[in-house]
């Protein structure tokens, strides 16, 4: 799945969709026997024959297998959902749902039925294709986002440059510096799971989430300039922090309240001055059509205010 950290409210529909999903997981987590969770498998088959055809009996060796092949499902229906968005989003995390391989690999073909293994491979390559289309679209993105030498005024550039490129500046102060660890859902987190998940939000070890982004490497090349090619997907650990909260709704959950608090601040400070009108740039700034495809012509930088979620409030210019 995707979720993006610039916390702009063009793009909190992604996060919503992976807050739904997330809900969705951690009820199929509190399914007790093999033949619910089966079912619950198949109401959520997003339209793939092979999915509807496997019986309870292909599962025996490994009921696992369920659950990896459920959470396959749910990434790749994230994927479609908000895949328009995506593709306009260059401030997004990779998010894998898997900590181990899928439990089909550990027996021989002999093993395995030919239903399951049809399933398997179906479900497989329909996830590959749409986050391999995916990655693709948002590494184009980044790389035409990067500002050039003859563009070196960090406070006006766009804060999803900042976000993208911020470590090209060393002597940053802290409160310039984008607080990209923090992702926001705007969602409440439903107090009937939280004793499932652990202080940053996340589930622990039966779904542990692993977060990705494509490495700029800003630090080492500073301003010159990179191709799509260059970027490489690099895991962040335990960095990520979450905030769960409908913006309509004064409560929520925190996964870490005095960074989220000064991420706040941070945000909104390096957001100050006027909107970056340069480099020109790939079309993925108008909300009106986020749905009509992609064109690679440039233009520049609208300058306008956008209202965002928990993390800060306003693009503002001067």
């Amino acid at each position: 799945m995707f979720v993006d950290y610039s916390g702009l409210e063009r793009y909190s529909i992604i996060n919503q969709k992976f807050g739904n999903k997330y809900l969705q997981l951690l009820r199929f987590h509190a399914i007790q026997s093999p033949e619910d969770r089966l079912k619950e498998l198949k109401e959520n088959s997003n339209g793939l024959e092979s999915v509807q055809a496997v019986r309870l009996e292909d599962f025996k060796m490994n009921w696992g297998i369920i659950d990896y092949i459920f959470k396959m499902l749910l990434c790749i229906t994230q994927m479609q959902e908000v895949s328009s968005h995506i593709q306009r989003c260059p401030t997004v995390y990779f998010v894998e749902m898997f900590d181990q391989p899928c439990p089909i690999s550990g027996y021989s073909m002999e093993d395995l039925s030919s239903s399951l293994l049809k399933m398997y491979r179906e479900v497989n390559k329909a996830y590959d294709d749409i986050k391999n289309q995916l990655l693709e679209e948002v590494k184009i993105l980044i790389a035409e986002l990067k500002p050039d030498y003859g563009f070196n005024n960090f406070e006006r550039w766009h804060f999803l440059q900042k976000c993208l490129y911020f470590e090209c500046f060393k002597d940053l102060e802290d409160n310039m510096i984008p607080q990209t660890h923090i992702v926001s859902i705007p969602i409440d987190f439903p107090d009937l799971y939280k004793e499932q998940v652990n202080k940053d939000g996340f589930m622990w070890e039966s779904a542990r989430a692993r977060f990705f982004m494509f490495d700029t490497l800003s630090a080492e090349r500073s301003l010159d300039p990179i191709s799509a090619d260059e970027l490489k997907l690099k895991a962040l650990g335990d960095k990520v922090k979450t905030v769960w909260k409908d913006v309509d709704d004064d409560s929520g959950i925190d996964s870490d309240t005095d960074q989220t608090t000064n991420s706040e601040g941070s945000n909104r400070s390096s957001r100050t001055g006027s909107a970056a009108k340069e480099p020109d740039l790939v079309e993925l700034f108008k909300e009106h059509d986020i749905n009509v495809a992609i064109e690679r012509p440039s233009i520049r930088f609208e300058e306008r205010g956008e209202s965002v979620g928990s993390k800060c409030k306003e693009e503002s210019s001067n």
